[in-house]
């Protein structure tokens, strides 16, 4: 085999593996994203439900709820009426806001998901397009190059 062949099937394999390397990453991130958009619309209904009970005038009245422990390991409570609520921020840190911020944050949360995950829809499409077309040209010059050595003899 000549070295100039050699060096194409090498390349060829890194060509593969890098685009498969790539589409596995943004499935990744996709999916990241995607698990977390469920739990920001949930936090958002209890904001907005926490919002209207306070506008209702049954702002003041303690709320009897149950409380994630752990997996499956739920606790009941009553809290009161505080007008904020806490949200954690990243890094093991909680931060307190008001309805209305908290209201906003998440919500300008879930509208950066929507558009990170459409946007990585957008990259995958592209990335599979031109991995495609790789493969294509790839195939058409090894072929080529069959065809050229055959002819040859």
């Amino acid at each position: 085999m000549k070295p100039a062949y050699i060096a194409l099937r090498f390349r060829t394999c890194l060509t593969r593996r890098k685009y498969k390397y790539m589409e596995s990453l943004m499935i990744k991130d996709r999916q990241r994203l995607q698990s977390g958009v469920p739990e920001l619309e949930r936090s958002v209904e209890y904001i907005e439900m926490l919002q209207k009970k306070k506008e209702g005038g049954d702002g003041e009245a303690p709320m009897k709820t149950r409380f994630n422990l752990s997996d499956q390991v739920y606790a009941q409570a009553e809290v009161p009426a505080a007008g904020t609520v806490c949200l954690w921020v990243g890094a093991g840190v909680m931060v307190e806001y008001s309805y209305e911020e908290a209201h906003s944050l998440l919500s300008e949360k879930l509208e950066l998901g929507a558009k990170k995950i459409i946007e990585i829809d957008e990259s995958l499409a592209f990335l599979r397009e031109n991995r495609t077309t790789t493969e294509v040209n790839i195939t058409r010059s090894f072929n080529y190059d069959v065809k050229s050595r055959r002819g040859g003899k």
